[in-house]
């Protein structure tokens, strides 16, 4: 149909998720994601699509303690995840 497209509109996860439940959008999302869907959502878990890597990306000037801490916390998340599912 012409209102399905390949492409994802460039707006925010909440309006992503209204389109789905007005019925104008299908999307492919990350789990993080489930909790963020109401009663008029229903997710599926794809099995067969390969894992997605995330990165952190910031301008090189950046200097804050908080950023730092993102950072760091970000990491720590990511390194957790890693070890358990190869463990």
């Amino acid at each position: 149909e012409e209102r399905f497209s390949g492409r994802c509109p460039p707006v925010g996860l909440d309006e992503l998720l209204d389109r789905v439940a007005l019925g104008e959008l299908v999307v492919l999302l990350g789990a993080s994601a489930t909790g963020r869907l109401g009663s008029s959502v229903v997710a599926v878990p794809v099995r067969d699509v390969q894992a997605n890597r995330i990165v952190l990306a910031w301008p090189r000037a950046t200097r804050s303690a908080a950023h730092d801490r993102f950072v760091r916390a970000a990491v720590a998340v990511a390194t957790r995840r890693a070890t358990v599912r190869s463990g």
